[in-house]
């Protein structure tokens, strides 16, 4: 593996872009109903605007945005180029080809510093169908290859980028304020001071959100988080198998399940950072690496509402914990993930038999995948001994 070299890995990153992307023409050339490669359900309401950015009026007008500000320019950019739907959609679609290469990337040098073994092979898992029809339809690529990055430049001691990165990170998609812990455990172990590199972590944060206030008041902040929080139970998602069986028979009496599943979603994270604040650790960086995974599996898992990118998130870190031996189900649950959407999807219907079934099998592979990963932690873990 050693001698494979960058060569090797930006050769087959690019051979499969280039496979890829020829592929996705097939769909648009001959009028096929169900998109294999290529999906513009997002890239069309992207390129719309959808209320927050119209020409000729203010820019979020009336304080509505539906992402983080650097999100919306990322998938804003391509418009001041091109008024075609065509041309927009293959500009957003080569800058996420570009950040899916330098995932790919980032993933495969991340492991060989964290990763012994044959597992360092898992890396490949970027060549999966579900991670690159995600990576280059829709752009959660983006903050995923920020967080990447800002974890490399962790590693490589570079800590005033890493921190500025991952503020990036954080105004593009908030779920990497949630691995705060991880970096601030890799700062202690690596003697940095909290004040003087973590406070670049708050310059894209604050300029950003400045901008995007005195653009479109402090509504424009707001919105994004306030429409995923109230998100409803939807098809697609665990949460929603698993009420469709409970209430089919135990009546109808229904708690206040959406403020249940995020508390849920929030409960291993804050006793992650409560451990780290608390100058408690545990032995090894990995076992901070496995927490990450945890806590993006149960972000993705216990939501109301599942969207199928959101799998870009957690892949990474999956790959720097899971055995070797356990391999083949992270392909399981890619493969899962796609059959979901968009095959089951497009043939059979939203709520069809056929989609209940599907996410029933990736929601066994996804708690599995749980339950390997939270195995390898240390016996007691949560007693969260003092350093």
């Amino acid at each position: 593996m050693k001698q494979f070299g960058w060569r090797g890995v930006v050769g087959i990153l690019v051979l499969s872009v280039a496979v890829w992307s020829a592929l996705s023409i097939l769909p648009a050339a001959s009028n096929q109903s169900l998109p294999l490669v290529r999906e513009d359900n997002d890239f069309g309401v992207f390129f719309s605007g959808r209320g927050w950015v119209q020409r000729g009026q203010i820019l979020l007008q009336d304080g509505y945005a539906e992402y983080p500000p650097l999100a919306l320019v990322y998938i804003t950019w391509p418009r001041l180029v091109t008024d075609s739907f065509e041309g927009y959609h293959w500009l957003l679609w080569l800058i996420n080809a570009a950040m899916y290469v330098a995932g790919g990337i980032l993933t495969w040098s991340l492991c060989q510093r964290i990763q012994l073994g044959p597992a360092r092979l898992l890396w490949l898992a970027w060549l999966l169908p579900s991670v690159v029809f995600y990576s280059l339809n829709r752009f959660d690529v983006f903050p995923m290859v920020l967080a990447l990055l800002s974890l490399w430049l962790a590693l490589s001691d570079k800590w005033c980028a890493s921190w500025f990165v991952w503020g990036l990170a954080v105004i593009t998609k908030l779920y990497p304020i949630l691995l705060l812990p991880l970096w601030l455990v890799l700062a202690r172990r690596r003697g940095e001071k909290f004040w003087p590199a973590t406070i670049y972590g708050l310059i894209g944060p604050l300029t950003l959100t400045l901008a995007e206030v005195i653009s479109a008041g402090g509504a424009a902040i707001i919105k994004p988080y306030l429409v995923q929080a109230s998100r409803v139970i939807e098809p697609g998602s665990t949460i929603w198998v698993f009420l469709q069986s409970w209430y089919h028979h135990a009546g109808v009496y229904k708690p206040n399940w959406q403020m249940l599943i995020h508390i849920g979603q929030l409960l291993l994270p804050a006793w992650w950072l409560y451990g780290v604040t608390g100058q408690r650790n545990f032995k090894g960086e990995k076992n901070h690496l496995v927490l990450a995974a945890l806590t993006l599996l149960l972000l993705i898992g216990l939501h109301p509402f599942y969207s199928n990118q959101w799998w870009l998130w957690v892949l990474p870190f999956i790959i720097f914990v899971v055995p070797w031996r356990w391999a083949w189900l992270v392909v399981v649950y890619d493969l899962l993930n796609y059959l979901q959407f968009p095959l089951v999807v497009y043939y059979f219907g939203k709520f069809s038999a056929e989609m209940e079934l599907v996410v029933w099998a990736r929601s066994l592979a996804w708690l599995v995948l749980v339950v390997v990963i939270w195995q390898q932690l240390p016996k007691k873990w949560w007693t969260l001994d003092k350093a």
